[in-house]
């Protein structure tokens, strides 16, 4: 699979197939395949963020380097802690995953 985030996350030096599996085994599973998911606050707060970070950038629409860039800046979630994990946080976010250009 490709992408803006995993090709981002590629280059930062993530290991992406490793990352996925460590997701996998953190994030909860739905009983049924396709399962709509509650809107805690921190899915809240991730949106919240990717829209900041589209004003901020002037980029529209909102894509996958702007979700990842919100999950890494949310701190607190699990897939904020597992990039975390990986080296990915608030203080290296804009050396490792740049801001879209407009």
């Amino acid at each position: 699979k490709r992408g803006f985030a995993r090709d981002a996350l590629v280059d930062a030096g993530v290991d992406v197939d490793e990352l996925s599996s460590s997701l996998d085994l953190q994030l909860p599973k739905g009983e049924r395949p396709v399962q709509v998911p509650k809107l805690t606050m921190c899915y809240k707060r991730v949106i919240e963020l990717s829209v900041n970070e589209v004003n901020r950038t002037r980029t529209k629409p909102v894509n996958t380097i702007h979700l990842l860039r919100a999950v890494v800046r949310e701190k607190e979630g699990p897939a904020a802690k597992t990039l975390s994990s990986f080296g990915l946080n608030e203080y290296n976010l804009d050396e490792k995953i740049p801001r879209p250009q407009a």
